[in-house]
């Protein structure tokens, strides 16, 4: 056999939580409690299902050291199940403090100037050793690395990066990259999201290795449960609310077909067209309680977490009669600095840019009462 299969993953945050969602229905906020272990048990099952020899954890098991020991005492049971389906856990040591709790895991442990070197077995298996990074790696053997900043020294060698977020090259869920040299330098990223600024597909990377061929392959692994995502909307000019909601539940549809739930940060882009009656619902908060009560997100599907419009946007409100009105659209056009409908345009429309903020349209509809 000269094939070698292996799941790198990178830092877990075993012990974090996450954080953007205390608005949000009680089904996804239980989800959220336990997103980050699952997110690792998805990982460590389609480790096994691919067949894989180890998985190499190169990031820190958690991000606070007072988790460190309720996560390996978790870890430690899913090590168990791995071990059942002959796949071996490799950790790397990040400081000394770690180690007396690392070594609970009975795990190949790596420390700061070592590498591990994985040789296949006439028998099918892989044998592992546990070397320095100057030694020379053997030809029929994969060297694995992490945090090398030059290529190792071995003819078919594997460099971890720890990082946050997967190399660029796995930007989809069916990212591949080919090593035709015997080389990869990759980072995994995180199995999962913890805060809505992480937007994006977080999990591992499934790699193959041919010490014959001395090519290697890598592709991601999603294993997130929940995902931040923003997506944007552009509606045409003199759009209605209706027309305005029917465009989000279209474009939210795609997203229910995620194995995971898409938390989405909605950002709308357009020249809407009001009514005094439709001025009441023109504001962020009502339109996204409208657009939850409308969608049917359960466990998988997307949930709206936000609505908010661009710098460009802007609602016009026809059929008001006022100077007073006139003169506090122009106020607010001045305060925001944006130029649009000259005021000598009133009376048949007024226009304000929406970055005034979603109270306007309930500021005109106080100033109309005193204006009729």
């Amino acid at each position: 056999m000269s094939s070698i299969r292996f799941l790198h993953m990178d830092s877990l945050r075993l012990g974090s939580a996450l954080a953007g969602l205390s608005d949000s229905p009680e089904w996804l906020r239980r989800i959220s409690t336990s997103a980050v272990r699952q997110s690792v048990k998805n990982l460590f099952e389609a480790a096994i299902a691919a067949r894989c020899q180890f998985v190499l954890i190169a990031g820190r098991l958690c991000e606070q050291d007072q988790d460190l020991e309720l996560a390996v005492t978790w870890l430690k049971s899913q090590v168990t199940t791995l071990k059942e389906h002959g796949v071996r856990l490799v950790v790397v040591r990040h400081s000394d403090a770690e180690d007396a709790q690392l070594q609970r895991l009975e795990a190949t442990i790596l420390g700061a100037d070592q590498c591990l070197d994985v040789v296949p077995t006439n028998l099918g298996g892989v044998e592992y050793k546990v070397t320095h990074r100057s030694t020379m790696g053997r030809h029929d053997a994969l060297r694995v690395e992490v945090g090398a900043s030059v290529r190792p020294a071995s003819t078919l060698a594997y460099s971890a990066i720890p990082a946050g977020q997967v190399s660029t090259t796995f930007a989809s869920n069916d990212g591949a990259l080919t090593a035709h040299d015997g080389y990869l330098r990759l980072s995994a990223g995180c199995p999962q999201a913890i805060q809505p600024s992480e937007r994006g597909v977080y999990g591992g990377l499934l790699v193959e290795a041919d010490t014959v061929r001395n090519n290697m392959t890598a592709r991601f692994c999603p294993g997130d449960v929940i995902r931040f995502a923003q997506e944007a909307v552009t509606c045409r000019t003199g759009s209605t609310i209706p027309q305005l909601m029917e465009t989000l539940r279209e474009k939210s549809r795609p997203l229910g077909g995620q194995r995971c739930t898409v938390v989405v940060d909605w950002m709308v882009d357009g020249h809407f067209a009001l009514t005094m009656a439709d001025a009441h619902a023109f504001s962020e908060m009502e339109l996204l309680r409208e657009l939850r009560s409308s969608l049917h997100a359960g466990h998988s599907g997307a949930w709206p977490c936000r609505i908010r419009f661009t710098d460009d946007s802007t609602v016009e409100v026809g059929g008001l009669q006022s100077t007073l009105i006139s003169e506090f659209a122009t106020l607010v056009r001045e305060r925001t600095g944006r130029a649009g409908a000259n005021a000598t345009d009133w009376p048949a429309v007024i226009s304000m840019p929406l970055n005034a903020g979603a109270e306007t349209p309930v500021a005109v509809r106080v100033l109309r009462r005193f204006a009729g």
